[in-house]
């Protein structure tokens, strides 16, 4: 439960195979806005998630680059949660 966020968060991980995965943001927000990037080894945007966007597929290198995921709140207040499979 979020409690009138604003700010962000950065994530750097790597995904198990190289394929195609679909992300989900399942964003139940009493006020505020949450959007969800995926970026890039340099940090560049490869997708962006929000209320008004909340899925996408995207065909990702598993065994050979990382990425990050950066969550971006902007007066959010609620639950929100990302899926990918």
């Amino acid at each position: 439960m979020l409690g009138a966020c604003t700010g962000w968060v950065r994530h750097m991980g790597r995904f198990d195979e190289s394929r195609r995965y679909t992300f989900a943001l399942d964003a139940k927000l009493t006020k505020g806005e949450v959007e969800v990037l995926l970026l890039d080894q340099q940090k560049q945007p490869l997708l962006k998630l929000s209320k008004q966007s909340p899925f996408q597929t995207i065909e990702l290198d598993g065994k050979n680059c990382r990425y990050y995921l950066r969550w971006e709140f902007k007066h959010a207040s609620g639950q929100c949660e990302l899926c990918w499979r």
